[in-house]
């Protein structure tokens, strides 16, 4: 799950903790969170090489944006990555 995912401001911000839910990006299961920077140290880590990222621009729920919304989402760069609910990794082994 990616932590910069705006949701993640709003509940620090509103709540003052970390919203833990059964499903979803604050799913309890979910051991840690990560940004791309971090997921990208981790492969790095385990001696993988990221070969293609897939940014999944959802609303909390699962659900897609609204396209003009997803539009402006995958075209402005923080916008992008405040609105990607998971950034899914492709990667092999150097």
């Amino acid at each position: 799950p990616n932590v910069r995912y705006w949701e993640t401001f709003w509940q620090l911000g509103r709540h003052g903790r970390w919203p833990r839910r059964s499903v979803g990006l604050f799913d309890r299961t979910h051991l840690r969170w990560f940004t791309l920077a971090d997921a990208h140290d981790l492969l790095a880590e385990a001696g993988l090489v990221p070969e293609h990222v897939t940014r999944r621009l959802l609303r909390p729920d699962g659900r897609r944006w609204p396209r003009p919304v997803e539009a402006a989402g995958r075209r402005v760069p923080g916008v992008r990555t405040l609105m990607t609910l998971q950034n899914l990794l492709v990667a092999t082994r150097r």
